[in-house]
């Protein structure tokens, strides 16, 4: 919303918007919100506090590796209190306002249908921008975008750089990879992929449908990743006698069939590249993991249990990147919070849907997406912990 201030998206100013809102105009939990905010926020607080004393203990002994092609996200010199562990908390607790919010006051029965609008608009203006690209000779129709790297936008040949438009050959066409309102094809893979998962489980399969398609227009390897661990998943806990599960296949071996060189050419370019190494982004990705997690493995045993700061380093995977930011605490409790509900949550279609869109979500993270502040993420864990509450609030009245 203010290009000369990084991260003024109206999701993170409605998410902090709310926390004022939810004093003056609701009755109910709050003090629940209230409490839970602090603690987090107190939690955060003292860990950051504990990590930055023992990287100033690293640093007077000498003990910190050399940061040889370490992606710090702040460029200033500073070892202690970089100016990126201000800015990414500010962020973070934007996620956890927003969290909170869902968590309390999330109601499937009147938001659902606003979190599908919001991917309609989504998939609306994604469609614009491949058309458009499609009939310009590869030019970028994107006129919302306007994040400035520094004092001024970055602009190269008429697209603005703070809105990533990839064009790539394929099946003979050169086509935009969808990525709509997100940065990157592998973001909106992320930020979508789990809202399609969701709603297929809610019984909205033509919606769900629309969604995979244009996730099958990003020719992302997330959405390759993503896809195939949902279906596995399905697989596991619902068997090949589940008729869904059982059509799957049915339809991907009739594919495969009819459309076996465009799917062979789909799956060369979008993942067995990337893993071989054969073109920059897989290269990239693997040159990034193994200099974190270097760096990572030769910190000293304190700094790699409580990291060396919040938001200090990005990589392009969000497990080498937390390992060196928050330890191998960090990484346990991220690992926690995604799967506790993932096992507590009771049977149920819905249910299914959103622990198959936490594992989705928490594998593509940690293996090909570098960010944890989207708020895609927050809003699923948000609805997850709310039907946990509710789950409880339930027992506790059947036992009374």
């Amino acid at each position: 919303m203010f290009p000369f201030i990084k991260g003024s998206i109206p999701g993170y100013i409605f998410a902090f918007l709310s926390f004022p809102i939810v004093f003056l105009l609701s009755k109910k939990q709050v003090s629940q919100y209230f409490l839970l905010f602090v603690l987090i926020f107190l939690f955060f607080i003292l860990y950051s506090f504990a990590s930055q004393i023992l990287l100033f203990l690293s640093f007077l002994l000498n003990l910190l590796p050399e940061p040889i092609d370490v992606v710090f996200i702040s460029e200033d010199s500073n070892i202690i209190l970089k100016k990126s562990l201000f800015t990414q908390s500010i962020y973070f607790i934007a996620c956890i306002l927003f969290f909170l919010f869902v968590l309390f006051f999330y109601d499937a029965t009147k938001h659902d249908k606003y979190i599908l609008l919001g991917v309609l608009l989504m998939i609306f203006y994604g469609c614009y921008e491949f058309i458009y690209y499609l009939f310009s000779n590869g030019k970028s129709g994107d006129f919302i975008s306007n994040r400035y790297f520094g004092d001024l936008p970055v602009v190269v040949n008429g697209i603005n750089k703070g809105s990533s438009a990839q064009g790539m050959n394929i099946f003979g066409y050169h086509l935009l990879r969808f990525k709509s309102l997100t940065n990157e094809p592998s973001m909106y893979v992320f930020s979508l992929l789990p809202v399609g998962i969701y709603f297929f489980h809610i019984k909205k399969i033509k919606f769900s449908i629309l969604v995979i398609v244009t996730l099958f227009l990003t020719f992302s390897t997330t959405f390759v990743i993503g896809i195939f661990i949902y279906f596995v998943c399905r697989l596991y806990y619902k068997g090949i006698s589940n008729k869904y599960n059982f059509y799957g296949i049915l339809l991907l071996i009739i594919s495969t069939i009819i459309f076996f060189p465009y799917l062979v050419e789909f799956i060369e370019i979008s993942l067995v590249e990337k893993i071989t190494l054969q073109n920059s982004s897989g290269t990239q990705r693997f040159d990034h993991f193994l200099i974190h997690l270097k760096y990572f493995i030769n910190m000293p045993i304190w700094n790699q249990l409580f990291g060396i700061g919040f938001g200090y380093i990005r990589a392009t995977n969000y497990f080498s990147c937390i390992l060196v930011n928050n330890g191998y605490l960090g990484f346990l409790f991220l690992t926690f919070v995604f799967f506790y509900p993932i096992f507590k949550l009771k049977r149920s279609e819905r249910n299914w849907g959103l622990k198959f869109s936490l594992i989705v979500m928490y594998i593509t993270l940690m293996i090909s997406v570098p960010e944890i502040f989207y708020l895609s993420i927050w809003l699923f864990l948000g609805m997850a912990y709310n039907q946990l509450l509710l789950e409880t609030e339930k027992k506790l009245i059947l036992k009374i």
